[in-house]
């Protein structure tokens, strides 16, 4: 796996909360933080999974462990859906006609 390739998660609440302070910080401009998960909720799509239907956002696994990887600890709160990760293999999107 390169760190270029695209991952696809379903990010809950409080995970899109903490990429925006996340990002809000790294700045130090709110209005950038805001405008940062704007951008990666736009890459958010339908896609049929062997689980079935799921709402994912695709993103460059650099950037997942860059804006999430802080999260990401024992016992810490679920910033991704089950915490689930899929390569792009694993998904199909879902075209609306």
């Amino acid at each position: 796996m390169n760190l270029n390739d695209y991952i696809f998660v379903e990010v809950t609440d409080y995970g899109w909360q903490r990429a925006e302070e996340y990002h809000s910080k790294l700045c130090n401009d709110a209005e950038h933080g805001r405008r940062y998960v704007e951008m990666m909720k736009s890459r958010t799509k339908d896609y049929m999974t062997l689980d079935g239907k799921r709402r994912l956002t695709a993103m460059q696994l650099h950037e997942f462990m860059n804006t999430f990887g802080h999260l990401a600890y024992p016992g810490g709160e679920n910033f991704i859906k089950s915490n689930q990760v899929f390569l792009d293999f694993q998904v199909n999107e879902i075209k609306e006609d």
